[in-house]
């Protein structure tokens, strides 16, 4: 059993046949069922990101540049040290504030009542597996989702309502995401109605694949 990613990249890579593997799919978290989204009066359009950031792989600096450049946004960085310290700490100021650490039930809390828009950065890698984009949309609320490659996560937002790529050096991102925050801020999907946009990434869908390989 491999990642739809790894399924794509196996037989190239390794002349392996596609027959002898079995794609099997990240699910959508049950647990973002069911909230209420909060009112939240304010002007300004409350963002997050958090996860770890890469010189290499996931270099932050258009991000955060794009960022502190926006009207009437505030993000939250939920970033450990690492080695982008330098570009974090460049633009930690004014509109984007920097935090350390957040156990996991805070997170979730977080992204439930606490954001307008949430954000995502993509790899250079087309080999990423896209868990953390599905709990991102589990909540149903807007995504940002900034992109190196076209990969799985840049296809699901295509199809996401209230999802807006961004590519890398995109030289007019400040108005895409300026207006993207004024239109969407608010605004959420029932898990149903994202569950139907994604059925492959239904629980029971892939439940259902892991008998189906037993039996076989």
């Amino acid at each position: 059993m491999v990642t739809t990613e790894m399924f794509i990249y196996i037989p190239k890579a390794f002349r392996i046949k596609r027959n002898k593997l079995f794609p099997i799919q990240f699910t959508l978290d049950p647990q973002m069922e069911g909230f209420s989204n909060p009112s939240m009066n304010s002007k300004v359009c409350k963002l997050i990101f958090a996860g770890t950031l890469y010189m290499k792989i996931r270099n932050p600096e258009f991000f955060l540049s794009v960022i502190s450049k926006v009207k009437d946004v505030s993000l939250d960085l939920f970033v450990r040290k690492g080695e982008c310290e330098q570009i974090i700490n460049r633009y930690a100021k004014d509109n984007i504030h920097r935090e350390y650490f957040v156990d996991k039930a805070k997170y979730i809390d977080m992204l439930k009542y606490g954001y307008d828009v949430l954000v995502n950065i993509g790899n250079v890698s087309t080999l990423q597996a896209p868990s953390k984009m599905l709990e991102l949309l589990s909540t149903g609320k807007p995504i940002i989702n900034f992109y190196f490659t076209e990969d799985t996560q840049f296809n699901m937002i295509e199809k996401y309502p209230l999802g807006l790529n961004i590519k890398n050096g995109d030289l007019d991102a400040v108005r895409k995401i300026e207006n993207f925050c004024h239109e969407m801020k608010g605004k959420r999907m029932t898990f149903k109605e994202v569950e139907v946009l994604f059925p492959d990434n239904n629980i029971d869908s892939q439940v259902g694949l892991l008998k189906r390989l037993i039996e076989f």
